[in-house]
C-alpha cells in the first residue's frame, strides 16, 4: 500500500523515456542539450509550488536567463530548419516536426522537475518511515513491471505474434542494462 506513490513515479519516468526518443528524432543534440537545461527551472518551480520553498530574486533572475538562453539557441535553429526544409524537403525535419521535438523536450524536463520534487516530498513525508533505499527498491520493482508490460504490448501490437521479452538484446545491451541497474543501487 505504501508503494503506490512509486508506481506513479515509475510511470512518469517511462513517459519521460518515450519523450526523449520523440525529441531526439526531431531536434539535434545541441538543441536537446540546451533545452534539457530547463530541468533546473522546472525543478525550482515545482520546489516552490510543492515544497513551499522560497527563492531569492537573484535565483529567479538566473532562471530567467536560463530560459532566455534556451530560446536564443532554439529559435535560430528553428528558422534554419525551416529554410532548409523549404529548399529541400527531404533534408532533416519540417518546422512542425522540429517544434514537436522541442515540445517533447519541454514536457520531458517538466516531468523531470516534477518527479524529482515529488520523490523528495515522498521520502521526507513524516507519516511513513521508509528510507530512500526502500523507495528506490519500490521504484525499481514498479519500473520493471511497467517496462515489461510495455515491451510485451509493443511486441503484440507491432508484429501480431508474441515474442520473448528482450529478444533483441545483444551482449552490449545486457551489459549496459546491468551497469545502469547496478549504478542505481
Amino acid at each position: 500500500r505504501h508503494s503506490r506513490k512509486m508506481l506513479a513515479l515509475a510511470a512518469i519516468y517511462g513517459v519521460m523515456n518515450v519523450l526523449s526518443y520523440v525529441a531526439i528524432r526531431r531536434v539535434d543534440a545541441a538543441v536537446f542539450t540546451v533545452c534539457a537545461q530547463l530541468k533546473i527551472l522546472t525543478t525550482a518551480a515545482f520546489s516552490v509550488a510543492l515544497l513551499r520553498r522560497r527563492l531569492s530574486a537573484t535565483k529567479w533572475r538566473a532562471l530567467v536567463q536560463l530560459v532566455l538562453g534556451c530560446v536564443l539557441v532554439t529559435v535560430p535553429q528553428m528558422r534554419h530548419t525551416a529554410s532548409r526544409h523549404a529548399d529541400a524537403p527531404s533534408l532533416d525535419v519540417s518546422p512542425v516536426q522540429f517544434a514537436l521535438g522541442v515540445l517533447a523536450v519541454v514536457v520531458e524536463v517538466s516531468l523531470s522537475g516534477f518527479a524529482s520534487i515529488y520523490f523528495e516530498k515522498v521520502v521526507k513525508a513524516a507519516d511513513e518511515q521508509l528510507t530512500v533505499w526502500d523507495r528506490n527498491f519500490q521504484l525499481a520493482l514498479h519500473s520493471i513491471f511497467l517496462y515489461m508490460t510495455y515491451d510485451v504490448a509493443q511486441d503484440l501490437t507491432m508484429w501480431n505474434r508474441p515474442r520473448a521479452p528482450l529478444h533483441d538484446f545483444s551482449f552490449v545491451a545486457w551489459t549496459l542494462a546491468f551497469l545502469s541497474a547496478a549504478g542505481g543501487l
